[in-house]
């Protein structure tokens, strides 16, 4: 059977060369469309398929095979649906360009080895083919070469059938699980090409350094990043050698020692190091030192990625010095000081603020809620209770109160006073300052007493205790316009001390100044109404403003104080009947009057007492112009 094996032979090389051209050829191919690659595997494929059929394998008998299927069906798995087809077709074409007796068999082989292609790609769609598939696909291919030979007219085959049934079948099965892997492994290699092309260029690209080294500390494999951080000509410089080239042989050491561990414990493990370079340079890199095994789990290296950190560290560093600054500045202020959330949860505080509300202490911490510390203040007595027994309605008031912009004063059971300051936060939280005013509390209050006591002093007369001139006529002038607004009568009084000259003359100045004294005692006496203000208007007279009262009441409470004053029997040997007494001059504002101010009404009440001393003294007289109106009141007060 030599022509049996020259035409084996010859069909095989056609097939090793086709598969061998397209995979070391198609990347050199102009294909720029979408479907040319696939366009141009179909018709390599379906060209050497043919070329099978122009040197095919003799048999006994007159018969031939060739292994046309092996490229049909690779192609179609492989290629996909249109590079089935194309191969299929192209090889079809020929076959029945040439016809014979055989012609619809021929056709009928490269028709099933072409569907059986495209069937095996929709199977593994999704995946990778996988050398199981390859040999399910080989097997499919031979039985089909069988099923071909039904088409053939002549059944002399059928004679032959036991001689080249399984050589036949063998070499196509063989040829075809050739063809798939020598495929399947160009795809493999491509795949391995293409995924280390973009992790080369993922690694240079990367600007942490990256490199692999072996179980002798010696690089394998470095990004430009490593040469740059190790101060390297380029990458390629470093493969080779080791660290102990590039930095201090302590430093060294201790990277190699940390590399050692690594390989020992066989898992991934990340670091910080502190790196010094001989020209006394530093930095901090964030390193992870991760082993690298083999397809068999053998431990062959050791891949190592740093991350230099040396800002971070600063920045931690800063911040640290920063958060000490802080935390030794809360510590030693005067105030106290507390951050709450938007809930009314303590977020920071410091220990002044704690040491200011000693009886709820251990409430006011980070994690504490307001609603509960306020509950505690008055349950616990560090505040004085609320006026509502409604105590959870006033927390939730008070919650509200203090987590509001503002400033507000807490008073506590001890006595102290506190400041609080709230500003809102832009997260939506509270910062709120206490201070402890107590004692400047208590400074207002004292200089708010002082001031009221130095008010009184400048509004008093010195000698008779009664409203001095100046606090009188602004009095009078508040109590006029008062009296103007509400349609209400206002009534002065003047009194004057009869012969008061002639008493300082007999008795002596000090006597003068006790007869003062207890006159104006007298009148304090005799104006009964808060409202009604006696005062001290010059020398030896004195006055009474009285609000919300007519003539008639004026001229009655003027006769009281004349007839009391009369009664105190103060010895005098220059007055009516022996003892003092005093003249008054009454003056009313009414509604509808003629007197415009204060001054104006003044000026009638002095008239009406000058009128009261050419009368013969120790009288009382009212104002003229009111008497004359006919006041019934008036007249009967008179008399």
């Amino acid at each position: 059977m030599p022509g049996f094996w020259q035409g084996l032979l010859a069909n095989l090389a056609i097939v090793v060369a086709v598969v061998s051209a397209w995979t070391n050829t198609r990347s050199l191919l102009p294909f720029s469309a979408p479907l040319g690659r696939p366009l141009g595997f179909g018709i390599v494929m379906g060209l050497g398929a043919i070329l099978t059929m122009l040197l095919p394998v003799a048999l006994p008998g007159g018969l031939s095979f060739d292994l046309r299927a092996a490229l049909i069906v690779n192609a179609g798995l492989f290629g996909g649906p249109f590079t089935g087809l194309v191969a299929g077709a192209v090889c079809l074409a020929y076959r029945l360009s040439i016809g014979g007796i055989y012609v619809w068999g021929g056709s009928l082989h490269i028709a099933l080895a072409m569907a059986l292609g495209i069937a095996a790609h929709a199977l593994v769609a999704g995946r990778p083919v996988r050398r199981t598939d390859i040999l399910l696909l080989a097997l499919a291919t031979a039985v089909i070469g069988k099923v071909s030979l039904l088409a053939v007219p002549d059944w002399t085959w059928i004679g032959l059938m036991p001689q080249t049934s399984l050589p036949t079948t063998m070499v196509v099965l063989m040829a075809t699980l050739l063809v798939g892997l020598a495929l399947h492994h160009d795809e493999r290699q491509r795949a391995l090409l293409q995924a280390n092309a973009v992790y080369r260029a993922v690694t240079e690209t990367l600007p942490d350094c990256l490199n692999a080294k072996g179980l002798d500390g010696r690089f394998i494999v470095a990004n430009q990043a490593t040469a740059t951080l190790m101060r390297a000509a380029s990458a390629g410089a470093l493969i080779g050698r080791s660290d102990f080239d590039f930095f201090p042989p302590d430093a060294a050491s201790r990277f190699k020692a940390d590399e050692d561990d690594v390989i020992a414990r066989g898992e991934a493990h990340t670091i910080e190091q502190h790196v010094s370079f001989e020209d006394g340079s530093t930095i901090w890199l964030s390193t992870l030192k991760a082993p690298i095994r083999d397809d068999r789990g053998r431990l062959i290296g050791l891949i190592t990625h740093n991350r230099d950190i040396t800002a971070k560290r600063r920045l931690e560093e800063d911040l640290r010095t920063t958060r000490k600054r802080l935390e030794d500045a809360l510590e030693h202020m005067a105030d106290g000081l507390v951050l709450f959330d938007a809930e009314g949860m303590i977020q920071l505080c410091n220990p002044q603020y704690q040491r200011l509300f000693p009886l709820t202490a251990d409430l006011r911490h980070p994690g504490g809620r307001l609603a509960d510390i306020l509950r505690a203040t008055v349950e616990r007595g560090e505040q004085a209770a609320p006026a509502t027994s409604d105590l959870g309605g006033w927390v939730e008031q008070r919650c509200r109160a203090i987590l509001g912009t503002g400033e507000r004063l807490i008073g506590l059971a001890d006595g102290r006073w506190v400041e609080a300051r709230s500003r809102h936060m832009s997260d939506g939280g509270t910062l709120i300052l206490f201070s402890d005013i107590t004692e400047r509390k208590q400074s207002e209050e004292a200089l708010a007493l002082a001031n009221q006591k130095l008010a009184r002093l400048a509004a008093t007369d010195g000698l008779t205790g009664l409203t001095n001139r100046r606090a009188f006529d602004e009095a009078l002038q508040k109590a006029f316009a008062r009296g103007g607004r509400d349609a209400a009568p206002l009534s002065i009084l003047l009194a004057d001390v009869d012969r008061f000259k002639a008493y300082n003359d007999t008795y002596g100045h000090q006597a003068g100044d006790e007869c003062l004294r207890t006159i104006a005692r007298t009148l304090q006496a005799t104006l009964r109404r808060p409202a009604d203000l006696g005062a001290r208007y010059g020398g030896e007279e004195l006055a009474a403003i009285l609000p919300d009262t007519p003539l008639g009441g004026a001229l009655h409470v003027a006769e009281s104080l004349r007839r009391a004053v009369k009664s105190l029997n103060l010895p005098h040997s220059g007055g009516a009947g022996g003892v003092v007494t005093i003249s008054v001059g009454v003056a009313t504002h009414t509604a509808g009057q003629d007197i415009r101010t204060a001054d104006e009404l003044l000026g009638r009440a002095d008239e009406a007492l000058y009128a009261a001393k050419r009368g013969g003294r120790d009288q009382v007289r009212g104002d003229a112009s009111a008497l004359r109106a006919g006041s019934r009141g008036a007249l009967k007060a008179i008399s």
